[in-house]
């Protein structure tokens, strides 16, 4: 009821869901495939709408909006600020490599295990690995940070199951109450994208030249923010 109202017409989703609201699965980072298919729909949803007057809105920014853009600025720059990198080395497991993970943002123990169950729990409802990249994607949402956390993790030497080479991880957190709160998702949306756009961080993650991938973090989230 709450998306119909908002006048939202279909979810996209990395996992199949069980509603009856308009919606398509796709992979993590959009693959050719995912992305003609959005098209396909994106298409069909417009012929539906053709008839229907477009209101162009143009209005003046409001302290609110203001609000909500610093902000965005600050949890920017707190992600940026807490980047953080690492190496595994003679990784034997997935499992393994998901233990890494939790621990990377974790203050304790505690902590550390509940991100990993997090994480291991997302990736049993739908695999994390990115062909296109060689990595896995892994993510969840956890009451253990406060705010959007985006690492790596380094795989030395690579890791093969299945036919398959894992380079390293990506690591991308969101606290609890991004549900509500859409900020952090976009924020680790934008890094997502860099890695689709910027063929050089994937080279600088991969090869652990840590000071350049925060450059060029850094570089794409400014021009995210300035476009925001």
């Amino acid at each position: 009821k709450k998306l119909r109202e908002q006048g939202i017409d279909l979810i996209i989703s990395t996992v199949n869901l069980t509603t009856d609201y308009p919606w398509i699965c796709v992979s993590p980072i959009l693959q050719a495939q995912d992305r003609r298919q959005i098209e396909s729909v994106m298409a069909a949803l417009q012929d539906k709408k053709r008839g229907k007057p477009i209101s162009l809105a143009h209005r003046q920014m409001t302290c609110e909006d203001i609000r909500h853009i610093a902000y965005t600025g600050s949890e920017l720059l707190n992600m940026v600020e807490n980047l953080r990198f690492d190496t595994l080395s003679e990784a034997h497991s997935r499992t393994e490599v998901i233990a890494k993970a939790g621990a990377l943002f974790a203050d304790n123990d505690r902590s550390a295990a509940d991100i990993e169950a997090g994480l291991y729990e997302r990736d049993q409802v739908a695999d994390t690995y990115v062909k296109q990249f060689h990595v896995l994607m892994l993510h969840c949402q956890t009451n253990m940070i406060d705010h959007a956390r985006f690492g790596y993790i380094r795989l030395d030497p690579p890791l093969y199951e299945q036919a398959r080479v894992i380079f390293g991880a990506l690591v991308m957190l969101a606290p609890e109450t991004a549900s509500e709160d859409e900020v952090a998702h976009h924020l680790i949306g934008a890094i997502s994208s860099l890695l689709v756009e910027n063929k050089t961080l994937l080279g600088q993650l991969r090869s652990g030249d840590w000071d350049g991938s925060r450059a060029s973090i850094e570089a794409g989230l400014g021009v995210y923010y300035k476009q925001y």
